[in-house]
């Protein structure tokens, strides 16, 4: 039985761990967490969609707030032209969409108020009035869908910009940054010590980062002012085409204007 418990309690003692040195135990404690916690923060911030734009140098800084602005400016300008050419709010059509403003069958302003004639038309006398009116009102709502149509159409690359081209601009910038923040990590990794693979590592983060700066830059300095003269040119067409359009409307309307109406057989 002795023996027995002494092998056990040799075994046991055999099996205990060495206590750490303090110096091991500090030098896990210090330099590693303070990387580890900059890290998660990285790590979150990836997974929220955050990324610090200040992180970019500040020429680039500059262009992607002109960009951002721009874009802000001209959603405004496309608004007030689609107020112009749909005046109802019930179908004016949110930007950032396919931008379908024509009037639904039935609902033009002149089309409405073809359908109020009909309620009086048997207190009125003079049927030829009538008749004109009708037929203007027809003529105005086909005018105003054709005005609808064409206006659409008139500013298709800068309902592009808006839908899509910004967009890209918004991809590009995200993987700057998040080119940066690799960066940034492999360096932290580095001045922890110096190796083959980490050297490496920064290398390729470093070429990935200058090559994704290089694409951002070419589109500012490249695709923006390019889409800003086309949309340029857009917006002077389509003043164009209001100003053409209310001059029809115009001369539609003015023979109602000059019409007499003849007086009542029984006054």
């Amino acid at each position: 039985m002795a023996t027995t418990g002494t092998l056990q309690w040799s075994c046991v003692h055999k099996t205990r761990r060495r206590p750490r040195r303090k110096s091991q135990t500090r030098k896990k404690s210090f330099g590693v967490p303070m990387f580890g916690i900059k890290k998660l923060a990285y790590q979150f911030g990836r997974a929220v969609g955050y990324t610090d734009p200040t992180a970019l140098p500040q020429q680039v800084q500059a262009r992607c707030q002109d960009c951002e602005g721009y874009r802000e400016a001209l959603v405004e300008a496309c608004e007030a032209m689609l107020q112009i050419m749909q005046g109802n709010p019930a179908f004016t059509p949110p930007v950032n969409s396919a931008q379908h403003c024509e009037c639904p069958k039935g609902t033009a302003p002149s089309e409405m108020f073809e359908k109020s004639l009909e309620s009086v038309k048997g207190f009125w006398h003079d049927e030829e009035l009538m008749s004109m009116c009708s037929k203007q009102c027809n003529l105005i709502a086909a005018k105003q869908r054709e005005f609808q149509n064409r206006g659409r159409r008139q500013l298709h690359i800068t309902r592009t910009f808006i839908n899509t081209v910004y967009f890209e601009y918004e991809d590009l910038k995200r993987t700057l940054l998040r080119s940066k923040e690799d960066l940034e990590l492999a360096q932290e990794e580095l001045k922890k010590g110096e190796n083959m693979f980490r050297k490496r590592t920064v290398k390729k983060a470093n070429e990935k980062y200058e090559a994704d700066l290089r694409a951002l830059e070419a589109f500012l300095t490249g695709t923006i002012p390019g889409q800003k003269i086309e949309h340029l040119k857009e917006i002077e067409a389509m003043m164009s085409e209001i100003q053409s359009y209310h001059e029809w409307i115009s001369s539609y309307c003015s023979p109602l204007a000059s019409y007499k109406v003849t007086q009542p057989p029984n006054l």
